[in-house]
Order: C-alpha cells, then sequence, then structure tokens
C-alpha cells in the first residue's frame, strides 16, 4: 500500500515537472517574441521626407528615434532638416501592428526652442517595415494635405 502510495505521488511529482518545464518553455518564446518585435523596429532610423504641394516637391533628410515600446505602442522623437527653419525635432506616439509589420505614428508636438506648432505642420504617418526598410506615406495634420513620402533605413550614411 506504501509502494503504491509512493509511485502516485512520484508519477505525480513527475507530471508537474513536465508541465512547468512546458510552461516556462512557453512562456520564453512569447517573451522572446516580444524582444524580437522591439529590436526588429526600435531604435535610430535615417532617410528622407518628400513632400508634394501645389505641384513643388520638397525632399527633406530625416531622422525617426523609437525610444519606447510597450507592447503594441511606441513613442519617439523625430527631427526633420528644414533649409529656412534648421533641425526641427517633434514628439511622436503610436502603434506597431506585427502581423501586418505596420507602424502608425502621430506627432504630437514641436520640442524645438523658438518653434511651436504655427510655425510647421505636424503630421501622421502609415509606414511598413519591409527588410531592412520603413516606408510610407503621411499628411500634415493642421495644414490641409501635403502628401508625404518616408523612407527610412538603419544606416546613417544614406
Amino acid at each position: 500500500m506504501f509502494e503504491c502510495h509512493m509511485r502516485e505521488l512520484f508519477f505525480y511529482f513527475f507530471k508537474n515537472l513536465a508541465m512547468q518545464k512546458t510552461f516556462m518553455f512557453l512562456f520564453g518564446l512569447v517573451m522572446m517574441t516580444g524582444s524580437l518585435i522591439a529590436q526588429e523596429i526600435s531604435g535610430t532610423w535615417y532617410g528622407f521626407q518628400t513632400s508634394k504641394t501645389k505641384g513643388q516637391f520638397k525632399e527633406y533628410r530625416i531622422v525617426v528615434d523609437i525610444s519606447s515600446i510597450n507592447g503594441d505602442s511606441v513613442t519617439g522623437t523625430m527631427s526633420l532638416k528644414a533649409p529656412d527653419k534648421g533641425t526641427i525635432t517633434s514628439s511622436f506616439t503610436g502603434n506597431y501592428d506585427s502581423k501586418k509589420k505596420m507602424l502608425y505614428l502621430k506627432e504630437l508636438g514641436v520640442l524645438t526652442n523658438g518653434l511651436n506648432e504655427k510655425d510647421v505642420s505636424l503630421c501622421e504617418y502609415s509606414l511598413k517595415l519591409e527588410e531592412k526598410v520603413i516606408r510610407g506615406k503621411g499628411h500634415a495634420q493642421n495644414k490641409g494635405y501635403d502628401y508625404l513620402n518616408i523612407y527610412l533605413q538603419r544606416n546613417p550614411n544614406y
């Protein structure tokens, strides 16, 4: 009788140990996937923003720094080199859809001293992550519809 209980206890212990290992493996896999998504888009991206307004085509150097990722929410800063106003830095917030590899950003405010929202156009962007490139479109929030194209990559010399 004692032997029977020992076998049951032994079986119960190892069954739970196997379930614990399985749980820990799955938990680790989920955590690693979230970490890979963060690594996939976080950090600094360099490139160009082009706009077309009233038949005029303009191209600006742009740097996007995705500094915080919490679940599917992202925050960061964006710097645009404008010939007439110098470097304009703004903050943004947005969402990342990891299944579609789409990044949706909305500029919140101007961080550059001496400038405010009346001096610049804050924009909204829909961007797609493709391989090692982020590209997409945007439009101004407060000044009609400036149609914007964005192309970003990790290389600062681009």
